[in-house]
């Protein structure tokens, strides 16, 4: 797992992801790219439902061992978003890290994720 010097980067690139949250472990960030990061800037998640309140739950995987939840069955009253993560307390990706997301009913959730690739 490379962790660069991102002093020496050669090239960054914004992205924003999105998805539709279900009761399944998905990823909405996959840092793929050889000898890179990825700078999480934000990640917002919103209750699309007109009646039910879901519990939202996120994590980072390193590997089998090494899972770290930043989110662990928040109620996401009917109607709202929640701001999970921003760039105020900066999260960065090594090199295989997985940014998962799952929800406790398997519609009403929607993701967005704004993050940069940094080389």
């Amino acid at each position: 797992m490379a962790n660069p010097n991102i002093i020496s980067t050669t090239d960054i690139r914004g992205t924003t992801s999105f998805l539709k949250i279900t009761t399944a472990n998905t990823a909405i960030v996959q840092n793929s790219t050889a000898n890179s990061v990825c700078k999480i800037n934000s990640l917002m998640v919103t209750n699309t439902d007109g009646a039910n309140s879901v519990l939202f739950t996120g994590f980072i995987y390193r590997s089998p061992t090494a899972n770290t939840h930043f989110g662990y069955n928040i109620n996401i009253p009917p109607q709202t978003s929640l701001v999970v993560l921003t760039k105020d307390a900066s999260v960065y990706l090594q090199e295989n890290d997985v940014i998962y997301l799952r929800a406790s009913a398997p519609s009403g959730l929607d993701a967005m994720c704004s993050y940069e690739v940094i080389i």
